[in-house]
């Protein structure tokens, strides 16, 4: 009685473009069981503004919203995941720390109630 979901990020070409065309197609061939996220790649969520700013506020550190709009021009289809140095430091982050580390901290921010939230549960539990 186990189920098995396949969640794949947007990326999921090789690298290459895919638009919500791309995605309804892989729907459209795959079992009821695949998922694929809106965004280009799990990082596209966990470095969303709202995410970040949570984070940021709950750890007493300087959120630099003005050097995120202008490094972040697309978190949806951008390739942020070899961002994670710039991400840390629009956090005012000057110490080490394992970027692995620094994704699983940020992921305990991403709550009910915001809306990269409700996107994600969208994107998983209701395939759209």
């Amino acid at each position: 009685d186990i189920q098995i979901w396949v969640l794949k990020d947007r990326d999921m070409a090789s690298g290459k473009l895919t638009s919500e065309t791309d995605r309804q197609l892989y729907f459209a061939n795959n079992g009821t069981n695949h998922r694929v996220l809106k965004r280009w790649e799990i990082e596209n969520y966990l470095y969303d503004k709202e995410v970040l700013q949570a984070y940021c506020a709950s750890e007493g550190l300087d959120f630099n919203e003005a050097k995120y709009d202008t490094s972040i021009t697309d978190i949806h289809n951008g390739s942020v995941k070899d961002r994670t140095g710039e991400i840390k430091t629009i956090c005012g982050i000057i110490t080490t720390i394992n970027p692995e580390i620094f994704k699983l901290n940020l992921s305990l921010h991403l709550k009910t109630g915001m809306q990269i939230y409700d996107e994600l549960e969208e994107c998983i539990f209701r395939r759209n």
